[in-house]
């Protein structure tokens, strides 16, 4: 069972009451022990006795009268002996166990003073009893008082670790109350800084980005134009394999930039799903119609309809058939399929070539932007995080299947 912080702090609260009162008892107990081992309080009463007595000489019911009348309502058991060790006067009820003191008087008398037992003294509760009940009050207090106030300071440290969790999700705008004027409220207040110019930052760099990317659209189309009007020589091998490489790198780049482009449509989208425009969409269907600008595409399934954006969902089924064209053998298998049942149901779309699968020991990473299997590959490393992240957007994912070594077994769930 997971411990919350603040029963572990209530409890180590209430443990320092009952150790401190454990130490407070013994303490006393021990200084109470001393002094009545060492009687200097007797000696004290036996000084009253010896001042208050009559002679030695004078009867022994005036000794007994005067005796009596000293220790009347005390709960103290005196014998008062002769020099012979004769009891000539007693008060109080003598008893075989428990301490017994001696103090010498005048004419060669002697006192015997026995205290009362522990606790007992006539009706009243003893003084140990007192201090116990007066302590269990007192951890009865801090308990009742604690207890909200530590949930009232862990709940602070709960609401922080909530809005972090909810930043480190991807929610850049998460912010946290700030309460109080302590260390939770300056550590909140410094999240919110610290998230604030983050989220500045990475809005930042979107915008540069995409910006960026749409500024050089038109100088690489200017450079497309110029190469489609360069007059080439038919027998001039080498300028003909020379501008054939150059729109190559022309094509690639355009991809690259549309890619980016698109990847930042997604991400504002993420910020704002409002912004997605959706409407019903019948999967198969839409498959089978984007599938059929490929040769050697199979397609199969069920249909199935979902709410979706159509001109996203068309560039999901074209990057991952493009792409196990590119890096796979054809033909290439595309199905469509229903898993789950009522509101856990879910569309799913699987690709799979005949190739001879991804080298990498995690193939999931080709998700990540830029990410290809070999560097000697064409391409952008674009195609298939676009995928995921119109996947994502929604309401799914992605993940391949295959083993390493493998033919490709790309599944997309929606």
């Amino acid at each position: 069972m997971k411990q919350r912080l603040y029963f572990k702090i209530y409890l180590a609260v209430l443990a320092s009451i009952v150790i401190f009162a454990l130490a407070t008892a013994l303490l006393w107990r021990t200084l109470d022990d001393r002094e009545e081992r060492s009687g200097g309080r007797f000696d004290t009463i036996g000084q009253l006795i010896q001042n208050a007595l009559p002679p030695a000489d004078a009867s022994i019911a005036e000794q007994q009268r005067v005796l009596t009348q000293l220790t009347h309502n005390t709960p103290l058991s005196v014998s008062l002996l002769n020099a012979q060790g004769q009891t000539v006067a007693r008060v109080g009820e003598q008893r075989d166990f428990g301490p017994k003191f001696e103090v010498p008087l005048s004419g060669g008398r002697t006192a015997l003073i026995q205290p009362p037992p522990r606790g007992k003294h006539g009706n009243q509760p003893s003084m140990a009893w007192a201090f116990i009940t007066g302590l269990l009050i007192l951890l009865g207090a801090v308990a009742l008082t604690a207890l909200p106030l530590t949930r009232r300071l862990t709940r602070r440290l709960e609401l922080l670790n909530a809005g972090v969790e909810q930043w480190g999700q991807g929610d850049l705008s998460a912010r946290v109350p700030v309460q109080g004027n302590d260390e939770v409220a300056k550590l909140a207040g410094s999240f919110n800084r610290a998230a604030a110019k983050i989220e500045e930052l990475v809005r930042t760099n979107k915008m540069m980005l995409a910006n960026a990317s749409h500024e050089l659209r038109t100088p690489l189309t200017r450079i497309r134009m110029s190469v489609e009007m360069l007059k080439t020589d038919q027998h001039d091998v080498r300028q003909a394999k020379r501008k054939t490489e150059i729109e190559q790198d022309i094509s690639e780049l355009d991809e690259m930039i549309e890619g980016i482009l698109l990847s930042s449509r997604l991400d504002a989208y993420d910020q704002d799903t409002t912004q997605m425009p959706m409407e019903t969409v019948d999967l198969l269907a839409l498959v089978a119609e984007e599938c059929a600008h490929y040769q050697d595409v199979v397609v199969s399934g069920q249909s199935t309809t979902i709410q979706g954006n159509p001109k996203l969902l068309r560039r999901l089924v074209r990057n991952a058939v493009e792409n196990a064209f590119k890096y796979g053998l054809p033909p290439v298998e595309v199905r469509v399929a229903t898993t789950g049942v009522q509101a856990g149901a879910r569309a799913e779309i699987h690709f799979t070539d005949h190739g001879q699968g991804v080298k990498l020991d995690n193939p999931n990473d080709l998700f990540e932007p830029f990410v290809r299997a070999h560097r000697s590959q064409n391409g952008a490393g674009l195609g298939l995080s676009l995928v995921k992240k119109i996947a994502e957007r929604h309401g799914g994912g992605a993940r391949i299947v295959s083993p390493k070594n493998t033919a490709m077994h790309l599944v997309v769930w929606l």
